[in-house]
């Protein structure tokens, strides 16, 4: 089934390819000038049409019949050749167009016709033989049809694809790209230690698509420019990238251009030559004279999907605006409309708005740093039925707001930085008040109002009749807003979460209280007695959540929390003169509770915890002072305890000898807290994660020392711990123990002097060390970090386990100072251990097995690098492994030991591994060239890119990029 879907994927890139060469005019220039065989194209694009008719039937047929399978097997191949002879003639058709734009039209002229007669007979009949043994191979695949059964059905609908694999990727470096001069797709995206290309990449001519994404390259080289098949560059997300080359309009195939979030302030004007774009993320407006005008958007006829055009400061006649013809862009779905900078002229920025409206095809619409002080008609206007999100962002000088209320489809409006608005009345509603019928916003689900710093009137409709505006309103969300007074819209039926902050002024009366009462999340900020005495009544509650944040002025929790049978999370955070519960209790339906800084807070009485049944989370920080002892087992469903800066905790206790829920416990910053020996470890079963840290009074563990199943402890600043013996620590019955995190030469250096560590440990963090050493029997550990340590002057360099994968070394001075150098001797004491950042599964073809070459030192092999150069097509995916007709490559992200030469494993089974945790394997014999064939036709890369260490500790991607040296 996957070798179907190949051949179908190229099949409809190639019809695809054909037709537009054929159409095209500079192609059509060529043949007639080259004396090439049009009547052989057309052939090959009806036999194409006929084979691609078939393919559904083949795809289920060849699962069971092998005849069927060999057949789309060899057809694939036979694509593949007709691309590159497209290819082939399509570069040298551009490539003759361009040098002969470039130089002296007179010259060059006199050169092509006295040139022509001698050198490009030869050339074309050296052409049109290669197109007839083409078009005969494919025909021949097409009378094969009958003989197989393969029958005409309709064919699966799928995304339409700009190139034979467009989803899929593969990553190579810089040593590489000369060799894989077959290349259709490229992608190097999230490499962010790329700053810059060869110039070797102009030697890929039949690249279709280029992934760039979130690189730090800077610059493109110009040989890119001759990439004259390109149809997809992405260079979104890449921050660094300051400039296109200039000669960016010589790749009159691309359809496809991301530069979105990236380090470009401006254009090259050339980009006016891609009238073949389907997809520009983003337009750049020019700031001189000679730069890039925005009316030179009239010559992207076909663009569709997002638009953004910014910089609209640099438009300096409306007319410019006007030649753009935005409204003739009907598959434009989102726009973007930014200027940059403070306007000089508001009429101008007006009229320059006005004459940049769209078609009214427009989804989703943007406007942002606009400088008038009103919109123009059209935005807003209710003909644009169809747009589902409206954006509004930092206009400044604008006194209201239009209508968009009449937008009958509007689901998501945010309103933001609208520093001059003073009051929100009709206007906002509808342009002109009509039908008493209409409800104003009829599809609104979102509605966002950020940092409106004059805002101070929200006025209700004055109409005959009842409007009402918002019925399917779900979110509102208003910050920033200190000025707005008065009341909130009254009749939100369709509400379910609300969030205020920063809104000091704001009131709220009776009337809210249908709204109020109904919500299910609501978080307040900063807000005043005004509003927060709105909740202080005994009026049913539907909340689910509720935070609470910032409110000086409240002292107690309103009483409608208790009203609540509903609540499962409660967070309040940063109020100091919160002393109190009402009725020092809560609703008995939570789950979560969070407190943080609120230090005058009294926590729940210890007699009442039993009856809060349902309570799994627990998280107080510098919070509840007056809390000095904690009975664990008095919350009976209690999985998650975090207790932080609680200065007067001195111990912990339990209520009774049953089995605790506890799974998580971290007590941190409780600098009273003495004993928790009177817990009983083997109560403590369920616990799999403890943390101790700046505990500098604890003296002593649960009775019996850890428990038995923890598969992670963490022991840092507990000095008077170390007085313990350590053999009541408990390290012996630990057999589930993966990770360790402690500090100190006393504990650590006898716990590995005693071999008292687990040898199930697979990560270890250390600190605060002068001197390290006993490693070697911690036979699992895969993971060492070493953070810290300013004495520290060297590592048991021939101690470390041989199962080591992964070394951090982390304010360490000297440490760094031995092994920074990478040439230095004390660094090649420990490169022989998985230290290194790739590691290659290859597939020979000589010897019929599967090898592993790892580097960088060793990478890439010479065995290796003579399949590449045969490659065509290159897939990658994070997906189960597929059996497949292709050779399989893996290129992944690990820590493999860095050998001189491969190693083969005949016969094994291939595992796609992540640091160590498979993700996925299948027996290698399933991979085999395509039959009869000696090199590659492809390669089936399973990328596994990742750490495998913990988020917590390590940044998203600490390894390098593959970088083959």
């Amino acid at each position: 089934m996957a070798a179907a879907m190949v051949v179908e994927a190229l099949l409809s890139a190639s019809v695809e390819t054909l037709r537009d060469r054929i159409t095209s005019s500079e192609f059509q220039d060529f043949l007639k000038n080259r004396k090439l065989n049009v009547s052989l194209l057309d052939e090959m694009k009806t036999t194409l049409l006929m084979l691609n008719a078939v393919l559904n039937d083949a795809e289920e047929k060849q699962i069971t019949d092998p005849a069927v399978k060999q057949w789309l097997d060899e057809l694939k191949d036979a694509v593949l050749d007709a691309e590159d002879l497209l290819d082939k003639i399509n570069t040298d058709s551009l490539r003759c167009k361009i040098e002969q734009d470039s130089a002296d039209q007179n010259v060059i002229a006199n050169k092509v016709m006295t040139f022509l007669p001698s050198s490009f007979s030869q050339l074309s009949w050296g052409m049109n033989s290669k197109l007839e043994a083409v078009t005969q191979r494919l025909n021949n695949f097409a009378k094969q049809t009958d003989i197989l059964g393969l029958k005409s059905v309709s064919l699966r609908a799928h995304k339409t694809s700009t190139t034979s694999f467009v989803n899929e990727s593969v990553v190579v470096t810089h040593d590489l790209l000369p060799k894989l001069e077959c290349l259709r797709v490229l992608s190097l995206a999230g490499y962010g230690n790329i700053t810059e290309l060869p110039n070797s990449i102009g030697n890929l001519e039949h690249l279709r698509y280029l992934n760039l994404e979130s690189t730090s390259i800077q610059r493109l080289p110009d040989a890119i420019c001759t990439l004259y098949n390109m149809k997809t560059l992405i260079l979104s997300y890449c921050r660094e990238l300051i400039e296109l080359p200039k000669k960016i309009g010589n790749l009159t195939h691309l359809r496809y251009l991301d530069i979105s979030e990236t380090g470009l302030k401006e254009m090259p004007t050339q980009i006016s030559k891609l009238h073949n774009l389907r997809s520009l993320s983003t337009f750049f407006v020019g700031r001189h004279q000679d730069g890039l005008r925005v009316s030179e958007l009239k010559k992207f006829p076909h663009l569709q999907g997002k638009l953004c055009i910014l910089n609209l400061q640099n438009v300096v006649d409306s007319m410019d605006a006007v030649k753009a013809d935005l409204k003739s862009k009907q598959q434009i779905e989102e726009l973007v409309l930014e200027w940059g900078s403070d306007t000089q002229d508001s009429q101008l920025t007006r009229d320059v708005l006005d004459k940049l409206q769209s078609s009214t095809n427009l989804r989703r619409l943007a406007i942002n740093y606009y400088g008038g002080t009103s919109f123009p008609n059209w935005v807003g206007d209710s003909s644009f039925s169809n747009i589902t999100y409206l954006s509004i962002r930092d206009c400044k000088y604008c006194f209201s707001l239009p209508p968009f209320g009449q937008l009958l489809l509007l689901k998501r409006l945010s309103i933001r930085g609208m520093k001059s608005m003073q009051t929100i009345g009709h206007e906002f509603y509808f342009s002109n008040i009509g039908s008493s019928s209409f409800h104003p916003f009829p599809s609104l689900e979102y509605l966002k109002f950020v940092d409106m710093p004059n805002w101070e009137e929200w006025l209700p409709i004055e109409a005959e009749g009842k409007i009402l505006p918002f019925p399917r309103l779900q979110t509102l969300i208003l910050y920033m807003c200190p000025n707005l007074r008065g009341d909130l819209p009254n009749h939100l039926p369709s509400l379910k979460e609300c969030s205020i902050s920063g809104c000091n002024q704001l009131e709220a009366k009776s009337s809210l209280l249908h709204w109020i009462t109904s919500i299910d999340k609501l978080s307040i900020e900063e807000c005043g007695q005004g509003f927060l005495g709105v909740f202080d009544s005994d009026s049913q509650s539907s909340l689910s959540e509720l935070r609470i944040e910032k409110c000086d002025s409240l002292q107690c929790l309103p009483r409608m929390i208790l009203r609540g049978d509903f609540l499962t999370g409660l967070d309040i955070r940063d109020i100091p003169s919160l002393m109190c519960f009402p009725n020092n209790s809560l609703p008995t339906s939570l789950t979560i509770l969070q407190i943080e800084n609120c230090e005058k807070l009294e926590f729940l009485p210890q007699e009442v915890w039993l009856d809060y049944t349902s309570l799994e989370t627990l998280f107080i920080r510098h919070s509840c002072h007056s809390l000095t002892s904690f009975p664990l087992g008095c919350f009976p469903q209690l999985k998650s305890l975090s207790i932080e800066g609680c200065p007067n905790l001195e111990l912990f206790t339990q209520v009774e000898e049953s089995a605790l829920t506890l799974e998580s416990f971290d007590i941190t910053e409780c600098k009273s807290l003495k004993s928790m020996s009177q817990v009983q470890s083997n109560s403590l079963l369920a616990l799999t994660f403890l943390a101790l840290r700046r505990l500098p009074n604890l003296e002593s563990l649960p009775q019996g020392g850890f428990p038995c199943n923890l598969g992670s402890i963490t022991v840092l600043n507990c000095e008077k711990l170390s007085s313990m013996a350590i053999a009541e620590w408990g390290f012996q019955q630990l057999s589930c123990l993966s990770s360790f995190e402690i500090g100190g030469d006393d504990i650590i250096n006898k716990l590995l002097n005693q071999r008292l560590l687990p040898t199930s440990l697979e990560e270890l963090f250390v600190s605060d060390l002068s001197y390290l050493k006993g490693l070697q029997y911690l036979t699992s550990l895969k993971e060492l970090h070493i953070c810290h340590c300013s004495d520290l002057e060297s590592l048991p360099e021939d101690e470390l386990p041989s199962s080591l994968m992964f070394l951090r070394i982390y304010g360490c001075p000297k440490l760094e100072e031995r092994y920074g150098n990478q040439k230095g001797k004390h660094l090649s004491k420990i490169a022989r251990y998985k230290f290194c950042a790739l590691c290659c599964i290859v597939y020979s073809i000589q010897q019929q097995s599967w090898g592993r070459i790892c580097g960088p030192a060793s990478f890439p092999s010479p065995v290796l690098l003579q399949q590449l150069q045969q490659l065509k097509v290159i897939r990658t995916g994070v997906a189960s492994v597929q059996p497949v007709s292709l050779v399989a490559v893996t290129l992944l992200v690990t820590k493999e030991p860095a050998v001189s030469s491969a190693t083969m494993f005949p016969n094994t089974t291939l595992g796609v591994r992540r640091f160590g945790h498979q993700v996925a394997e299948t027996p290698a014999k399933v991979f085999r060239p395509p039959p009869g064939r000696n090199t590659f036709a492809g390669i089936d890369a399973r990328a596994c890119l990742g750490t495998g260490v913990s988020a917590r500790r390590w940044p998203k991607h600490p390894c390098s990029p593959i970088r083959v040296q």
